[in-house]
């Protein structure tokens, strides 16, 4: 009893952690989505005016830029695929947990069953026995 109750308390504080590892998660995309973006903005900036220093045309900066920004697309791809990952596996540890502490309960019915039978003989056996043995201190025929 106290091995499973246990059990399914260590079992809440893993799928607890895994909560608040997808909160972190987010949270560390939102920060990551936020800096990139002002990294982003920062380089438009930087290279308008390396064109404006240089003369150069905006197609070759333009370039760069579509580059970064198709790098921080695939990235914020890449971290909603982990999100999406570590949401299911914190449902499939739900629904082990659930079966794990179905099955637990069935295996202590069928204990507690099973140890209330072998009290009921075994009560049965020592008043069968004791009904053929005189009781203490009781007088004797003669």
């Amino acid at each position: 009893g106290v091995a499973s109750a246990r059990g399914g308390s260590d079992l809440q504080v893993v799928l607890d952690g895994l909560h608040d590892c997808r909160g972190q998660i987010r949270a560390s995309r939102k920060a990551c989505e936020d800096h990139l973006s002002a990294v982003a903005e920062r380089l438009e900036q930087l290279e308008a005016a390396e064109r404006r220093a240089l003369g150069v045309g905006p197609q070759g900066l333009e370039g760069r830029l579509r580059r970064v920004r198709d790098e921080v697309a695939a990235m914020a791809a890449t971290q909603e695929a982990l999100e999406r990952k570590l949401d299911e596996r914190q449902e499939r540890m739900q629904c082990l947990f659930e079966a794990w502490a179905g099955g637990a309960r069935d295996e202590l019915s069928s204990l507690a069953r099973s140890l209330a039978r072998q009290a009921r003989s075994e009560a049965r056996t020592l008043m069968l026995a004791g009904a053929s043995v005189p009781a203490i201190g009781a007088a004797e025929p003669g």
